[in-house]
Order: structure tokens, then sequence, then C-alpha cells
């Protein structure tokens, strides 16, 4: 067990400025869990507009792999396909800034990473207030 020491950055920045990540890895450092926790709650943080860049592969079990980038943190990342019923490996994610992720999406109707990449849509906790949407 671990106790962080956080005060001064929390007085320095503020409590709406603070984003932590916590990684849980075994002893050969290989990454086990992650989670993301703030000292505020959500409507109250300054998010930024995250930049995400997605990319669309097809991943060997016949899924599409969108491995997604974002420049700045982005909260509670979720993907969506329109009119389209898909099964997400993961959805709802936290990514730190020029972290690199990856979600395989089953999408059987669709067959081409084109027709896929037209009905996919990639939003953030942002979206929901903001207006903006990808």
């Amino acid at each position: 067990m671990a106790t962080l020491k956080l005060r001064k950055l929390i007085e320095q920045y503020t409590n709406r400025d603070i984003l932590v990540w916590l990684y849980l890895t075994d002893d050969n450092g290989k990454e086990l869990s992650r989670n993301f926790v703030s000292f505020c709650r959500p409507k109250y943080m300054q998010l930024q507009e995250p930049q995400i860049k997605m990319k669309v592969t097809k991943h060997s079990s016949g899924a599409f792999k969108v491995s997604l980038k974002a420049a700045k943190p982005a909260l509670w990342v979720w993907l969506e396909l329109d009119e389209h019923d898909a099964q997400f490996e993961d959805n709802f994610i936290c990514m730190e800034s020029g972290q690199e992720t990856a979600v395989l999406v089953s999408a059987p109707p669709i067959k081409t990473i084109k027709s896929f990449k037209q009905a996919l849509r990639v939003r953030s906790l942002l979206n929901t207030y903001s207006g903006h949407y990808c």
C-alpha cells in the first residue's frame, strides 16, 4: 500500500486541475490495472479538447481494431457506431495525454474499414456539455 502526498500540488494548481493516474503492476513491471482519480466532480474540471486521433485496422479475429491517442487528457472516452449494433472490448476509457490505447470492436454487418470509419463516433466527457462531437 502507498500513500500519495499531493497537498502541495493541489495548493499550487487547485483541485480542478489535478488528474491522478494510478497503475498496478506485477514484479516484472507488467501493467495489471489502471485507474483515474480526481479531487473534484467532473463538472468542475477545466477540461480541454483532447484532440483524439484514431486509426482503424482489421484484427486477425475479424473485428476492427481502433487505436486511439489523445493529445490532452480525455476522460470517459467511448465509441459508438451509427445505426449498427456492435460489441466493444472496452468502452468508457480515461486517457492520459499521449497515451495510446486500442479497442477491439465486433460489428458483423460492417465488412470494410471505410464503412466502419464512416459509422464510428469517438466521444468523451467533454462532448456531453461542449456541443462538439467527433
